[in-house]
């Protein structure tokens, strides 16, 4: 985490980099259209794997996408980006971090 805020100046950044800076516009009219999981998500996994983070398949990356607006879900409006700069707060080293603010 902490080598990725380093690298990209924010885990914010990192993520939105996987969609090119914009939430990826979807077009689903029902719940049982969306996808559990999106190339976005498998790219975001996959990196995400490489720099030594567990428990991060597709399914969870793309939940976490969905969550924090960068493939907004059904409820979404078009271009809406509810939660930039707004990631949530993990634990690292048993300190609390926000994701998007530096350590």
């Amino acid at each position: 985490f902490l080598a990725i805020q380093e690298a990209f100046e924010s885990f914010d950044a990192y993520i939105w980099r996987f969609v090119d800076g914009k939430p990826k516009q979807n077009a689903w009219r029902t719940v049982t259209e969306l996808p559990a999981h999106s190339p976005e998500s498998e790219a975001l996994s996959r990196d995400l794997k490489q720099r030594g983070f567990r428990f991060v398949g597709p399914v969870v990356a793309h939940s976490f996408m969905q969550t924090v607006g960068v493939c907004p879900h059904a409820g979404h409006r078009p271009g809406q980006r509810p939660h930039r700069g707004l990631l949530p707060i993990c634990r690292v080293g048993g300190a609390r971090v926000i994701m998007t603010g530096r350590v």
